[in-house]
């Protein structure tokens, strides 16, 4: 078995969709060893299981310790491989040493030797892992700065999703949640599972935004949407866009016939109308998880 480099030397971004890749594909990554030079530069090699003298992927030097992008897709990239349950060890290594492995010049007496000797640790791994994204790992909610994903998918977020996921970090999840579940080539129960899981963003949404409407709302029902769109007092055209994105969602939960393009509408008219509610009705009330964020890479 042989090491493959996948990712451009230098580049964070590049690295990290490589690592990204690697870890939802069907390699069996059973060990990740950090190589690190002159204590703030590093690679990672991604142990495959089985075979000898050991096999792999390199995923080359585009991290740094410290500060800006190469630290924090540093710190992603090790959130990234412990999400995944993969054990981490780390080794030092003089330059030279280094240098060959990023080009993927990797002998077998150099694989042995670092298999043997990388150092295991636990996370989170102090002065590398970035508080902020501990706490997404933590809540398994680390998309929200793997900015690459969005761009991969067939439902793209919007700026209104962001005003919504800034309210309520649940909702967020649950738009982010419909949105990844419609892939390319999408069958009808695909769609159809987004129209469930929207019809859900509503409810939570609803009963984040009842708090501000407490004495009418004791008279709604639990998961009463309508009800409480009615109750915030919007304008007309508001209310109606509302409840027509709402209805939108049981439509096509319901559609034996729904296409992507069903889909996305959806998506986008449920993003659209809660943001309209939001400017109008909570233009200051942010979730409070949203001052723990981190800028995406």
């Amino acid at each position: 078995m042989q090491f493959q480099v996948i990712g451009q030397s230098g580049y964070t971004a590049s690295c990290l969709m490589r690592l990204d890749m690697v870890l939802s594909g069907p390699s069996d990554i059973h060990k990740a060893i950090v190589l690190t030079k002159n204590w703030d530069e590093h690679l990672f090699i991604l142990w495959e299981r089985g075979g000898y003298p050991y096999g792999g992927i390199i995923i080359p030097t585009g991290f740094t310790s410290g500060v800006g992008e190469g630290a924090r897709g540093f710190s992603l990239a090790l959130c990234m491989i412990h999400e995944c349950q993969i054990p981490i060890g780390t080794v030092s290594v003089p330059e030279t040493v280094f240098d060959c492995v990023d080009r993927g010049e990797f002998p077998v007496e150099w694989r042995q030797q670092i298999f043997d000797t990388a150092l295991p640790r636990e996370m989170p791994i102090p002065s590398w892992i970035f508080g902020k994204h501990w706490e997404l790992a933590k809540s398994r909610r680390l998309w929200r700065v793997q900015s690459w994903r969005w761009q991969n998918l067939v439902i793209k977020w919007t700026s209104n999703a962001d005003v919504v996921d800034d309210f309520s970090k649940i909702v967020g999840d649950k738009l982010h949640q419909a949105a990844k579940t419609l892939p390319r080539n999408a069958r009808h129960e695909d769609c159809q599972q987004v129209g469930l899981i929207l019809r859900d963003a509503w409810i939570e949404f609803s009963r984040n935004a009842r708090t501000s409407i407490w004495e009418s709302s004791e008279k709604l029902g639990k998961n009463d949407v309508k009800g409480v769109v009615d109750a915030l007092a919007l304008p007309q055209a508001t209310t109606d866009k509302a409840k027509k994105a709402y209805n939108s969602t049981n439509a096509l939960q319901h559609s034996l016939n729904a296409v992507s393009d069903d889909a996305l509408r959806c998506f986008t008219n449920t993003a659209d109308a809660m943001a309209e509610i939001i400017a109008m009705r909570f233009p200051d009330k942010r979730d409070p998880l949203d001052e723990e964020l981190i800028r995406p890479n």
